[in-house]
C-alpha cells in the first residue's frame, strides 16, 4: 500500500502545479523548482517506504551501516562445474 500511496501522494503535488499553471497562465520560476524536487523526492520517500515495510532490506542497510559480517565470507557458495561424459 505504502509503495503506492507515496508515488501517487508525490506526483499530485506536479499536477496540483501543472493545474495552477492552467488557470493563472503563469509559469514562475518557483513553480519550475517545485516541479522538480516534487520529481526528485520521489526516488528519496520510495527507498525509505520500501526500507521501512521489508525487514529483510533493513537488515542487509543496518549491516552495511554498522558494517557487521564485514569479514564474514558471503553465504553464497558456488557449486562444482560438472563432469563432462565421454561419448563412446
Amino acid at each position: 500500500m505504502a509503495q503506492t500511496a507515496i508515488p501517487v501522494s508525490l506526483l499530485w503535488g506536479f499536477v496540483i502545479a501543472m493545474i495552477i499553471d492552467a488557470i493563472t497562465f503563469i509559469v514562475t520560476q518557483e513553480l519550475v523548482n517545485l516541479a522538480v524536487v516534487i520529481c526528485s523526492l520521489h526516488g528519496i520517500v520510495e527507498s525509505v517506504a520500501v526500507l521501512s515495510v521489508h525487514q529483510s532490506y533493513r537488515r542487509a542497510v543496518w549491516r552495511m551501516v554498522t558494517r557487521e559480517n564485514h569479514d564474514k565470507v558471503s553465504d553464497v557458495h558456488v557449486a562444482p562445474p560438472a563432469v563432462k561424459r565421454s561419448k563412446i
